[in-house]
């Protein structure tokens, strides 16, 4: 007689409990297969268009130099802990050479309460910076960069902003303890001079450091003397205004006073060259006419007197209102000559006496 098998021997409880148990592991196998996918799709990402990333895993970064950073698109790579994914910019970034944790880099102090003006600076509050003679000026700086090598800029510092921040500090105390403040005390002419000078200084420094950032451009947003002297310094300013202003001024009356004489010694020269030219004419009518005069013959000169005469009564009737004629044969005559026959035509009132 065969022997009964082992869930012929267990009741009707003990077999639903050992189908629930049964199924419980095999839910849970479930899960954690579940899990596991869930742990490794968690290790994709996706590296945006402006960004460029690289993946450390134990501390290391992973890849070699032609494939560690992954360019824009889908990656993937170990979930953490396993693995990290530093990502970084590729657009350009900005810094902001104004305040720094402890104290202001080279701006006078704008946290305390108090609005009045101080008659000194504070060294352990008040940034500042020193010129080639002497002086003190306040600039606040801001920094374009760019990263580009990202394994260089994460590699070879674990802080390479502030490393950043410091090399263009150092840059700017140097180049301006090297430039002097302008006669006329505008200190916007000097900054055409430092700006280049820091940037070309600054991108040397992280070039030997092989810090991977490029530096685009410098701008030098306020460049101010200190608040103390502020006051003069704008007087110089307003002065220096308004003397510009009187030699615009003294410009431009000059270029009109000298177009207006320019214009009229043209047009007295031209003036001048007509009257020549009308006088010299006349003088060569005048002169063959006595040419003409001289070829006659002399039994005809009372033809020319005759001429002559007629000519000149022409040119006088043209001048005067009445022309009284008298013959030369009369051996005997009276003249009389009625001078004002209208007496209310050209009537003239004697003044009168007071």
């Amino acid at each position: 007689m065969p022997e009964p098998h082992e869930s012929d021997l267990l009741d009707p409880a003990n077999q639903a409990l050992a189908q629930a148990l049964q199924l419980s592991l095999q839910v849970l196998k479930g899960i954690m297969v579940l899990l596991v996918l869930l742990f490794l799709s968690s290790g994709i990402f996706i590296v945006q268009q402006d960004q460029e990333a690289m993946v450390i895993s134990f501390g290391k970064i992973q890849g070699t130099l032609a494939n560690r950073i992954l360019k824009p698109g889908l990656h993937w790579t170990w979930p953490y802990p396993l693995s990290e994914v530093i990502r970084m910019p590729t657009n350009e970034m900005k810094l902001l050479v104004e305040d720094s944790d402890m104290m202001q880099d080279f701006w006078y102090d704008t946290t305390s309460k108090s609005t009045a003006i101080v008659e000194t600076l504070d060294p352990e509050l008040d940034g500042y910076c020193l010129t080639g003679d002497a002086n003190i000026i306040h600039c606040q700086w801001q920094v374009r960069y760019i990263i580009i090598d990202p394994y260089l800029y994460y590699s070879q510092s674990t802080l390479p902003e502030d490393l950043l921040h410091s090399i263009v500090c150092s840059s700017i105390v140097k180049v301006s303890a090297q430039c002097t403040i302008p006669e006329d005390a505008v200190l916007g002419n000097l900054i055409d001079k430092i700006g280049p000078a820091v940037k070309e200084m600054a991108q040397k420094k992280l070039d030997e450091l092989q810090l991977g950032i490029k530096i685009q451009g410098f701008a030098l947003a306020h460049l101010v003397p200190p608040r103390q002297v502020q006051e003069v310094f704008e007087s110089v300013l307003k002065a220096k205004t308004e003397q510009d202003k009187k030699i615009a001024e003294a410009q431009n009356y000059y270029e009109q006073i000298t177009a207006k004489a320019i214009g009229e010694k043209a047009e007295l020269l031209a003036k001048s060259a007509n009257y020549a030219l009308q006088v010299e004419k006349e003088a060569q009518s005048d002169a063959a006419d006595f040419r003409n005069v001289l070829n006659l013959p002399k039994e005809h000169a009372f033809i020319f007197h005759t001429r002559h005469y007629q000519q000149v009564i022409e040119k006088l009737q043209e001048k005067v209102r009445e022309i009284f004629l008298f013959a030369n044969e009369a051996e005997e005559r009276e003249l009389r000559l009625q001078l004002n026959r209208n007496p209310d035509l050209y009537r003239i009132q004697a003044p009168k006496e007071d």
